[in-house]
């Protein structure tokens, strides 16, 4: 193993020429120190090796020949599509140059020879994946270069003198798009003309390809049945049938599974049974008792929903027997106490309506309790948040969500903020997952679940909905209306479950590290010990209900042990067997294809087999898995943990740049530029704009957008919308970033589109602190004593790289060094870890020592919500502020101005007030020598800033909106910069008479002042229900309180209580065209 660790180092050292190498990014350096002289002295020696000695010492051979292709993998991992491309197509034409043969009369006498295997091995695993891209695109993205790379891996796969009938090129390609992508893509991809030769001629199936039976897991009894429903169906007899049936027929979904091998997936490819034969097959069945003989009468009449029924494509296969054999193991184990809510699923699923069905999500909130200890409160409008410590409040913030006061002072809650309940938890009952989608990622450690025992639940409780689903029983749709918590249509139900397996199996393709067919199989071990359990049956004990999150966690955790860890705790042993069993029947069925596939022809002394077999590669899911099936969590908590967040600590290592993009945007356009702006500007438009001033600035931009912030967004961006501390998810959830992103997206605030990027360096920063904190906690625990691990934090504005867990470059090598591993003919590579040493090696070499990260994001105000509730408060509190002198105010007002100067203007006194909410001025300070001098602003001749002090700046600022919201009124423009028709409704005509008459009684000029900081500050902010119940008599006067506003005399007395909060930009049109109609009626009068 050594060998293959060290090797793994030309991925960077075949490039540098020093000891160490320097690299240089935008606010930091790092230096990387790599052992490339030992490198080259291990290459030197190799190369004398391998020409004195060739091939004699296979396993040093196989090592090398490993090492060299691990390396190609790493050294391609990060390229983009297109030089990844060109790049294996090089290796392939220059190793298919040097091939001299399959391996048989090999001689090796150059480490070059050693290579070019290693080349070709990963070339070819590249043209694997590429290949597969086409079944997923249908073809239409084929780019040139791939095109290229197809018709040259061709010529490799169809060379006589490098491939034999079983062993070389063309049977190892073969065998990684099986292994990887699954039986079904491979004949999906051959099947096509134009990729025919992927499949050597002596591998074709025979004319009547039954393909692999996988129920064969039940062993010999299967079989014979199997075959006797074979005979009879060939008009050789049913006596063996009925023997069979009595000495073998002890489990009573076998017969019904061998009548949906060979009748309903033949039907179409032999002799249509005759009414006769039928009427004995099911004189047959007659023998079994209850859902299993209706199903058996089902399965020969081919009375089945459509999906089951037809052409077959092997994917559809793979899935239709999963669910079959899912529909009759619960059928014919519908006593069994633990199937109770599986079964329900499959025959009356409207029981299960106020029930919490398996694996669905907990409450946030919940979660977040479990997590982050402290006391709970929740904003005006209900969203949650939290106060740590002595857990009262003793400053004021403002809601993440929705912008309003929260916390308190002197330990008085603020206004309207509750103290949520301790035992309150939100869990929705029912079925809450969402439309699949290919990005979404395989679930978490639910509830101590791992993510493949979540994932195995998931696919038996999709296949049972499917199944009543696709059943056509309108009380089944009906059932499953009632526990969905997602809107899909009766006609699309089926679909949806469908799709949601196709996802579920390729996620734990994904989490095991096992192929799509062997994903398969092992459903099929786990139903066949279901169908074999002797547990407690109905009646015997309590029934599992599901009515409480509880009893659910103690459900998923009972069937983990009994039907799902006894399969995954030795997994590649039961799997090994089971594709035993499958490879003897393949050799009956003379299905060559999958004999080859799986090297069950392997000579163990034939080097040339052991050249060309199959090796998984080694990853992180691999050792994950393996960690799991040995039962070292506990013993190895930190690496448990370690993989379990991997990929979030691996984004980690871009938070550098990711905070110090936060701060050029906040320097930038905090205070200065508008929302709106933002929302209209995509990336594409701001690096062009800032290429103007200056290119390097531009490509310093280009690179924390599209390389760092990217790469982090798609590690995290799946883990965002349940993230409790700052939930992102809907339309302010960003898809990708591209060029095409706007911006607003990226500038740091605590609501909207902005909150993306806080939420993922908040995120990020959590994720460490929390695994830091938890191996510190660890290391003490097992040391037993005070550890030498200092506990250091360090700002964020601070952070480096040498401060993270920065992983990824050097943690494949580690775990290769802790490994053994040894290739047995049929039996593909065996893999052992030494789990305590390697946990040692990685928390020595990236963790010990590490600080955690003290949290302070810089948060964008726009420039037009800087007259949002907290910041006036802030203003009020820095800088005492007054209303204007009467004469300054009248020379204000007499003034002429146009719309564009009072434009002008306003956006100036929006950029004053947020830096005099961060403290800056003084209130006898004048205002133009603040702006001008203090702020440096250039302002032009048309702006106006009349002879005033910064404690006016609140004054003059509402006495110039309301002189612009009057005049783009009385112009039938829109004065208000809302949208939304919940904001927008109208007065009736009652309510105008009303107004009418009440309007005489006020002071119109304070009552649109207050209307209008009203309206900005909260009316906009209100949910659709707010605006649509709430009275503006008993809202309008708290808020005025609330902001220390004078109050209106006598106007819940006076003003019409029918009117709503969402009619207050009605109110404001009609004042303003009520004092423009009575001031034209007293000037004519």
């Amino acid at each position: 193993m050594e060998i293959s660790s060290l090797l793994l180092g030309s991925t960077v050292n075949v490039q540098c020429s020093n000891t160490f190498k320097q690299s240089h990014y935008y606010g930091y350096s790092r230096t990387l120190p790599y052992n490339t002289c030992s490198f080259q002295k291990c290459e030197s020696y190799l190369e004398k090796y391998f020409e004195s000695h060739g091939s004699k010492d296979q396993d040093i051979l196989l090592q090398c020949i490993q090492g060299f292709e691990d390396s190609y993998h790493q050294q391609m991992s990060e390229l983009p599509h297109q030089q990844k491309v060109q790049e294996t197509l090089n290796h392939i034409k220059e190793a298919h140059e040097e091939s001299t043969g399959s391996g048989h009369e090999t001689t090796f006498s150059s480490l070059r020879s050693v290579r070019a295997v290693a080349r070709l091995r990963f070339g070819l695993s590249v043209v694997a994946h590429t290949l597969h891209s086409l079944t997923e695109n249908d073809g239409s993205t084929l780019d040139e270069y791939s095109g290229i790379l197809l018709q040259v891996a061709k010529k490799v796969c169809t060379d006589a003198r490098i491939n034999e009938e079983d062993i070389g090129p063309a049977v190892f390609l073969a065998k990684q798009i099986i292994k990887q992508y699954g039986t079904g893509c491979f004949m999906a991809l051959a099947k096509r003309v134009e990729y025919s030769w992927i499949l050597p001629e002596q591998l074709y199936p025979p004319e009547q390809d039954k393909g692999v039976d996988p129920f064969v897991v039940y062993g010999q009894s299967y079989s014979h049945i199997r075959k006797a429903v074979s005979s009879a169906v060939k008009g050789i007899g049913f006596d063996l049938l009925d023997s069979s049936l009595q000495q073998h027929g002890q489990l009573a979904l076998l017969l019904p599974l061998a009548l949906y091998e060979r009748i309903t997936l033949m039907a179409g490819k032999h002799q249509q049974i005759s009414e006769d034969d039928l009427v004995k097959f099911e004189r047959g069945a007659a023998q079994l008792s209850g859902m299993c003989k209706e199903m058996s009468l089902k399965l020969l009449r081919n009375n089945l929903p459509a999906a089951f029924t037809g052409a077959r494509l092997p994917l559809e296969k793979l899935l239709g027997e999963v669910v079959i054999h899912v529909t009759l193991v619960l059928m014919s184990m519908k006593d069994l106490d633990i199937l109770h809510p599986l079964v329900a699923m499959l025959h009356t699923p409207g029981s299960l309506k106020n029930c919490y069905l398996p694996t669905m999500p907990e409450d946030a909130l919940t979660e977040a309790r479990k997590a982050l200890p402290g006391t709970y409160y929740e904003c005006p409008r209900g969203h949650p948040y939290l106060i740590t410590e002595c857990g009262r409040p003793r400053t004021k913030g403002n809601c993440s969500e929705c912008g309003l006061p929260i916390g308190g002072e002197n330990y008085k809650l603020s206004k309207a903020n509750k103290m949520l309940e301790k035992g309150r938890n939100d869990t929705k009952s029912g079925y809450l997952l969402q439309k699949p989608s290919p990005q979404s990622k395989a679930p978490l450690s639910i509830r101590g679940l791992t993510p493949a025992s979540c994932l195995i639940i998931r696919i038996l409780m999709h296949s049972a909905l499917f199944w009543a689903s696709a059943s056509g029983d309108e009380a089944c749709v009906g059932g499953i209306q009632q526990i969905m918590r997602t809107s899909v249509k009766d006609n699309k139900l089926a679909d949806f479950f469908w799709n949601h397996l196709l996802r579920d199996i390729q996620l734990l393709h994904e989490v095991t590290g096992k192929s799509i067919d062997d994903v398969a199989l092992l459903i099929h071990l786990v139903l066949q010990n279901i169908a074999t359990t002797r547990g407690p049956r109905a009646g015997q004990s309590s029934p599992w209900l599901l009515q409480s999150t509880a009893q659910r966690a103690l459900w998923e955790a009972e069937l983990t042990k009994i039907c799902i860890q006894p399969i995954l705790q030795s997994l590649d042993q039961k799997l090994k067997a089971a594709l035993d069993y499958l490879a003897e029947d393949a050799k009956e069925e003379r299905d060559m294809l999958f004999v080859v596939v799986n090297e069950m022809t392997t000579d163990s002394k034939s080097l040339a087999h052991h050249l060309w077999s199959y090796r998984p590669r080694i990853t992180l899911g691999h050792l994950k898995q393996t960690l799991q099936q040995t039962n070292m969590q506990k013993h190895c908590s930190i690496l448990d943990q370690f993989l379990n967040e991997e990929p979030g600590l691996r984004a980690t290592k871009y938070l550098p740049e990711i905070v110090q993009l936060q701060h050029l945007l906040y320097d930038k356009y905090n205070y200065r530029m508008d929302q709106r702006v933002a929302q209209e500007t995509t990336v594409a438009q701001f690096l062009a704009d800032v290429n103007s001033s200056s290119e390097e600035l531009s490509k310093k931009y280009r690179y924390l957008i599209l390389e760092c912030l990217k790469k982090a967004w798609r590690l995290i961006r799946e883990e965002l919308p349940q993230y409790a501390r700052l939930r992102v998810d809907g339309e302010d959830l960003m898809p990708d970033v591209t060029m095409e992103t706007r911006l607003d997206f990226l500038i740091p605030t605590t609501s909207g589109h902005g909150r993306c990027t806080t939420a993922l360096v908040d995120y990020l920063v959590q994720t460490h602190n929390a695994f830091i904190e938890r191996c510190q906690a660890v290391t003490q625990e097992k040391q037993k004593r005070k550890s030498d691990w200092k506990k250091l934090q360090v700002p964020i504005a601070h952070i480096n790289h040498c401060h993270l867990i920065d992983h990824e470059e050097q943690l494949y090598p580690i775990i290769l060094s802790h490994c053994r591993y040894s290739l047995k003919a049929g039996q593909g590579q065996e893999v052992q870890y030494d789990f305590p040493a390697l946990e040692k090696h990685i928390l020595k070499r990236f963790i010990f020592g590490k600080p955690t990260i003290l949290l302070d994001i810089p948060q964008v105000s726009y420039r037009r919500d800087v007259y949002a509730s907290v910041t006036f408060q802030r203003v009020r509190e820095v800088i005492r502020q007054v209303p204007m002198p009467s004469e300054v105010k009248r020379r204000v007002l007499g003034d002429t101005w146009t719309n564009q100067q009072l434009r002008k203007t306003t956006n100036v006194l929006e950029v004053a007030l947020g830096f005099m909410s961060s403290g800056a001025g003084s209130a006898k300070m004048a205002l133009s020598s603040f702006v001008q001098d203090t702020l440096q602003m250039k302002l032009d001749s048309s702006i106006k800033l009349p002879d005033c002090f910064l404690e006016h700046t609140i004054s003059l600022w509402k006495v110039l909106s309301v002189k612009l919201c009057k005049t783009l009124t009385i112009a039938d423009e829109e004065p208000f910069d809302v949208e939304g028709e919940d904001l927008l409704q109208q007065l009736t005509a009652e309510q105008i008479t009303a107004l009418d008459a009440a309007l005489e009684r006020f002071n119109l000029n304070q009552l649109l002042e207050s209307l209008l900081e009203f309206t900005l500050i909260f009316v906009k902010y209100m949910s659709t229900d707010q605006l649509q119940t709430w009275p503006i008599v008993g809202t309008l006067e708290p808020f005025l309180d609330d902001q220390g506003l004078p109050e209106i005399p006598n106007f819940d007395e006076k003003f019409p209580d029918d009117i709503v909060v969402g009619q207050t930009i009605a109110i404001w049109k009609h004042i303003v065209k009520f004092q423009k109609h009575n001031s034209t009626h007293d000037i004519a009068r």
